[in-house]
């Protein structure tokens, strides 16, 4: 029989930020095991990559591990990759990370084990034409990636039992693609499936290399494999069988087969990922719609062929699809361009750590959708800025910066404010909103860390759920399970960004019910419309002031309107000064409901330290995750045991607040769930306006930490 040459490639990873208790259930279930029953087969070869995340984790929880890998690399059966040491998508991230991302990886890899790594795990499998001259410079000779790019461009998946040349100018490097049949059927079906897989190769083909590179988590973390990958023996007989076929299946490292055998061809690959992700990357009606499109052809033999050339969408439209995703990349290469070369390890380390990729994006996974991931990008990218800052500025007191800039590419520009302790970004482009604030010094926290409700793909399959009553699971990638029942009941979708400083003009009849779910009626244009605006410097303060004309949509004539608001920003302080002149430009007297929004992600909702209150007594009122109402306040507030915040309210006159909870239903490994992402509070009252009058609203909130 024909030789085959096997080369496997394991991937482990997780989040900056995700809990201890999960990494240690991950490191049970998959990680050691994984590599125990490898140790107890020495003819197996296996590419090895774990993110500078994990490496981290490892050294501090269970350093024992790094044994077992110089052990196996010893006995010649890992070959370690190396990659962006906190597991970025290259595209995200400044050039000038790039590079520095990988040789910080590379030298750590050299640094523990001794050896140099001269292959890439690229996150997510995500390739853009123009990584090759950035993996070249840091000395990357190869790399994997899905056969869907390869097909994408027009090579044949007959083609693809070897490994290719690409090139950007004149810059090259390997890449190898991997199985699709292999990835699909390991570890989930019979091995003697597996092994058919590559005895149809032998039969047809002399020397053929196949490629298998995957996440290493479907080796006991991901639902059910622990039991079947090695409480029912999976692995152990994958492993056995490849030993007792060794005679023409062989395994082989990708820089022996490099060394040993030439490349099939030149390849140019176009920008892809994995065919989930790309589906992931597409607007949420298209992609429901993409999914039930090659579900269809898929029936048809004459179309089937086509398939390939269906490459969905791309993977930077998450920043449009998201613009949370946006502001945070937006974020990380902000403070990236704050950071000298020269600059020390420990503060690139809190930028690249902001870096991580997972809450930038959304797919099977949770992702952008658990706020502790997100929370935890925020953190170290403060904290990177607060440290690269500190060494730039002299004289604390007088630290007071201003910049205008388009900083999410809009088209508009946006105002930063900064001073020692806190950061106040603010969109006069869109209704004049905080669309950021940090705390830095003592603590490293976005307070508006928020996101909004949107309609994904996946919400249909939620309804079809709820109508069935059917909880059954198919695969990770395909999984139609709730974990609470009644879920379809919150698929509300909000038309505008949940960010802070939003004015509302609604009608009387406007009720917490429908404003919660974004069903009421909203009369002005100032949600997400474009103020003017000018910003002033004081002694020790700079003054932010917007206006807009707008109008007052009726059922029968439009009412001109303004609204003007300032925003007085310190050195030195977290305390806001928010003033609002509200003028009936009309002819006519009119009654509504004015209301000010602000929204703020506190990571949790229903724990019992964490509460909204009232009055110098900070008498309790309801935890974040519960709905209410309360008349005539002049102080509230949101007061956080559990991180050491608090968010304090003082308003001149009294006002009515209204308190909601924003939650979303998303998708994870485990199935659907409902996840606490924000609490809204509208500060809100009851106005009557003359024709040509103005009323004033003034109040001031201030950030403490504890």
């Amino acid at each position: 029989m024909n030789k085959v040459y096997f080369l496997m490639a394991i991937h482990n990873h997780q989040p900056v930020g995700n809990f201890d208790h999960v990494i240690e259930d991950s490191y049970k279930k998959s990680y050691l095991p994984f590599l125990e029953v490898l140790e107890r087969h020495p003819k197996i070869k296996v590419g090895f990559h774990c993110s500078g995340i994990l490496y981290d984790w490892f050294e501090n929880n269970h350093p024992e591990y790094f044994n077992l890998i110089s052990r196996l690399i010893r006995n010649n059966q890992l070959e370690l990759l190396t990659g962006g040491y906190y597991e970025p998508i290259l595209s995200m991230i400044p050039d000038r990370d790039k590079v520095e991302q990988i040789k910080l990886f590379t030298d750590f890899i050299r640094h523990k084990f001794g050896v140099a790594p001269k292959g890439i795990w690229l996150t997510e499998r995500v390739w853009e034409p123009g990584f090759v001259p950035f993996l070249t410079k840091a000395k990357v000779s190869y790399t994997m990636v899905d056969e869907y790019h390869f097909n994408a461009a027009g090579v044949s998946s007959k083609n693809l039992s070897g490994y290719y040349i690409t090139e950007d100018n004149n810059e090259a490097l390997s890449i190898f693609p991997i199985n699709k049949k292999l990835r699909y059927a390991i570890p989930f079906t019979p091995v003697k499936d597996v092994i058919s897989i590559f005895k149809e190769v032998a039969e047809r083909e002399k020397d053929a290399i196949l490629v298998l590179g995957d996440d290493g988590e479907k080796f006991g973390s991901w639902p059910g494999t622990f039991h079947s990958v090695y409480e029912e023996g999976w692995l152990e007989e994958f492993f056995s069988e490849l030993e007792n076929n060794y005679d023409w299946l062989q395994m082989a490292h990708f820089s022996e087969v490099l060394e040993n055998f030439q490349p099939s061809g030149r390849v140019y690959l176009p920008s892809s990922s994995y065919s989930e992700m790309m589906e992931w990357a597409l607007p949420a009606e298209e992609t429901y719609n993409y999914k039930k499109f090659r579900k269809s052809i898929k029936n048809s033999k004459e179309m089937e062929y086509g398939l390939k050339f269906i490459t969905g969408g791309f993977w930077r439209n998450f920043l449009i699809k998201y613009p949370e995703s946006n502001q945070m990349q937006k974020k990380a290469s902000y403070i990236s361009s704050k950071i000298p070369g020269t600059s020390s390890t420990t503060i690139k380390k809190e930028l690249f750590m902001g870096e991580c990729n997972c809450p930038y994006w959304h797919g099977v996974f949770g992702g952008l959708y658990l706020p502790h991931l997100r929370s935890a990008n925020y953190e170290h990218l403060i904290k990177a800025e607060y440290m690269a800052d500190l060494k730039r500025i002299k004289n604390k007191k007088q630290w007071l910066k201003r910049r205008i800039l388009d900083f999410d590419c809009d088209g508009h520009n946006e105002i930063l404010l900064e001073n020692s302790k806190m950061n106040l970004y603010i969109s006069p482009a869109y209704g004049g909103s905080i669309f950021e604030l940090d705390l830095k010094g003592d603590k490293y926290f976005n307070l508006i860390n928020t996101i909004s409700r949107k309609l994904e793909g996946y919400h249909f399959q939620v309804k079809e759920l709820a109508a069935a009553d059917n909880t059954e699971v198919t695969s990770i990638h395909d999984k139609i399970k709730a974990k609470e029942t009644g879920l379809d009941d919150y698929l509300h979708y909000d038309w505008y960004l949940r960010r802070s400083l939003l004015d509302h003009i609604c009608a009387l009849d406007t009720e917490i019910g429908n404003f919660k779910n974004s069903e009421h009626w909203e009369l002005g244009d100032f949600i997400k419309e474009p103020y003017k605006f000018e910003v002033k410097k004081g002694k020790n303060y700079y003054r932010v002031q917007m206006r807009r004309l707008g109008n007052l949509w009726l059922t029968d004539r439009n009412i001109p309107w303004q609204i003007t608001k300032t925003v007085d920003f310190f050195a030195n302080s977290r305390d806001i000064i928010v003033k609002y002149e509200i003028v009936n430009l009309s002819s006519s007297d009119f009654e509504f409901i004015f209301g000010s929004e602000f929204n703020f992600s506190l990571i949790t909702g229903d724990s019992p330290g964490k509460y909204i209150y009232s009055g110098n007594d900070l008498n309790r009122i309801a935890s974040l995750s519960q709905a209410g109402t309360v008349n005539s306040l002049n102080r509230f507030g949101i007061l956080d045991n559990d991180l050491g915040i608090q968010i304090d309210f003082s308003l001149k006159e009294e006002m009515n607040l209204w308190y909601f909870p924003i939650e979303t239903v998303s998708q994870s490994e485990n199935g659907f769930e409902r996840v606490y992402q924000e609490t809204c509070i509208l500060i809100n009252k009851q106005m009557h306006l003359q024709a040509g009058a103005t009323a004033n609203i003034n109040f001031n909130f201030n950030l403490k930490t504890f």
